[in-house]
């Protein structure tokens, strides 16, 4: 019998103001290429209804979507989450 050890993540918070190109590529890339044990969330301080078409486009040509991604407003959890 196998018993997995349960791994709390780690959050990393990626921000910017509109959550629609840099801290959604950011969270893309850190979602590939980051340890098991952390996730990483993007926010912005004014959310806008798309991410950037032209970001979704240049992840696409390195083999990471983010076409399902959604710009997310920050909140307090996600600081506080964010510096543990």
């Amino acid at each position: 019998m196998k018993f997995f050890k349960h791994v709390s993540k780690k959050s990393v918070l990626f921000v910017c103001v509109q959550d629609a190109g840099r801290s959604q590529m950011a969270e893309g890339f850190f979602k590939k290429y980051a340890p098991i044990e952390y996730e990483g969330i993007s926010a912005c301080t004014m959310p806008v209804s798309e991410i950037n078409p032209l970001a979704v486009e240049v992840m696409r040509e390195v083999d990471i979507d983010i076409s399902g991604q959604k710009s997310k407003e920050i909140t307090e959890d996600m600081i506080r989450n964010s510096s543990k």
